[in-house]
């Protein structure tokens, strides 16, 4: 009897201990998969990027791919110009694991902004980083035909070819630092006249728009290393898209019979310069408020002397304003798209940079395919008259 209840006690023995270690063995396999689980969610996590406008926005969206989720901070259709951040920006622009503007030129903002939060740096990137830029006003005074090496300005131009050689006007050799001196991100901005100290336009031309692009490419990869081949590949396939848009600039408008453009926003000096032509910005003119009569008066004669057939505007002029002017001057109101913010139904009509500024590339063959005299911008062409008076 005894060793019948001493077998009992030891099979049971070994039963409670075999199921104990079934019970250890699921514990041990259940929480392996749970940090497989969560090490494969770490892994797989999402980069979240906020940007500033929208030409940042698709920048950073084509190189970052799957690996990111990119948000544009400042909504479409809104003006850049004089953006200021809500709390909410700002706490977004804290909580994004990078952050991406362009310059502080343009986001004048972003400066004290920055220094509010005490980002990490490397947690920040600028696009126009190591890029010249031109004086605010240069826009108004610098000629075409000057000379410059790309390939020396910066790296990460994937076609490399030399303006020069390919398109004309570009005679006169000249350094992009005495013209413009260093780069040092003056801050002073008159948000109502669009005045910057240096000009931040850079992307309006594609050339340049490729080296923003290298920049930010070049950012996200210091950033995470771990994705170099994905950025690098995505921002390749996208930089051959930006480089047959520079080249359609270089070939188009290297031919052009008349390289004066006149605009009523003063964005595009750096198109200009590449690609030989010149900007004549006309103050004083609104797409939604019609002329003075006085103006009006002024703007025929100034027209009339030059020839002018078509004004440049940054958006569809209202019906009154594009009617008065066409009645009173002969001129045609055409847009110039300065990509500073797409409407609501551009984005949902598929708009991008690359068709909005294949669009800018059209409308500026209305002027360049006619034959015209050299236009100076008003003011300078009545000085030019009473000094040739005096002489």
């Amino acid at each position: 009897m005894k060793k019948q209840l001493g077998t009992f006690l030891l099979a049971s023995a070994l039963l409670l201990s075999a199921c104990g270690g079934a019970g250890s063995k699921h514990e041990t396999a259940a929480e392996t998969a749970k940090e497989t689980a969560a090490e494969t969610a770490a892994e797989t996590k999402k980069v979240k990027i906020v940007t500033t406008f929208y030409p940042m926005y698709e920048f950073t969206k084509e190189i970052a791919g799957d690996a990111a989720d990119v948000e544009m901070l400042i909504p479409a259709g809104t003006e850049v110009h004089g953006y200021e951040p809500s709390a909410k920006n700002i706490a977004d622009i804290q909580e994004a694991d990078v952050f991406v503007y362009e310059d502080p030129n343009m986001e004048t903002w972003v400066p004290s902004a920055l220094d509010s939060m005490q980002k990490d740096p490397s947690d920040v990137i600028q696009a126009s980083n190591g890029l010249v830029l031109l004086p605010g006003d240069a826009d108004e005074h610098h000629e075409h035909g000057d000379d410059h090496d790309h390939d020396a300005e910066a790296s990460g131009h994937e076609d490399d070819h030399d303006h020069d050689a390919e398109a004309s006007g570009h005679e006169d050799d000249h350094d992009h630092d005495a013209e413009a001196g260093d780069h040092e991100h003056e801050e002073d901005h008159d948000h109502e006249g669009h005045h910057h100290e240096f000009d931040p336009h850079l992307w309006l031309s594609p050339y340049r728009a490729t080296l923003l692009v290298s920049n930010i490419r070049d950012g996200l990869i210091a950033k995470y290393p771990e994705h170099k081949e994905l950025f690098e590949q995505n921002a390749t396939a996208y930089l051959e898209k930006l480089n047959t848009l520079d080249h359609s600039y270089r070939e188009t408008l290297s031919a052009a019979k008349q390289k004066c453009f006149v605009t009523q926003h003063a964005a595009f000096a750096y198109l200009a310069q590449d690609y030989g032509l010149k900007q004549v910005s006309i103050t004083g003119l609104s797409a939604d408020v019609e002329p003075t009569l006085s103006r009006m008066e002024e703007l025929s004669q100034y027209i009339h002397r030059y020839g002018i057939h078509y004004i440049y505007f940054e958006e569809n002029a209202k019906a009154s304003v594009a009617e008065a002017l066409a009645k009173e001057t002969g001129v045609e109101l055409l847009v110039l798209n300065p990509l500073e913010s797409l409407t609501e139904e551009q984005m949902k009509n598929g708009e991008t940079y690359l068709s909005i500024m294949n669009s800018n590339l059209e409308a500026l063959k209305k002027t360049t395919e006619e034959e015209g005299q050299e236009i100076l911008p008003e003011g300078a062409d009545s000085s030019a008259s009473e000094t040739t008076a005096g002489n």
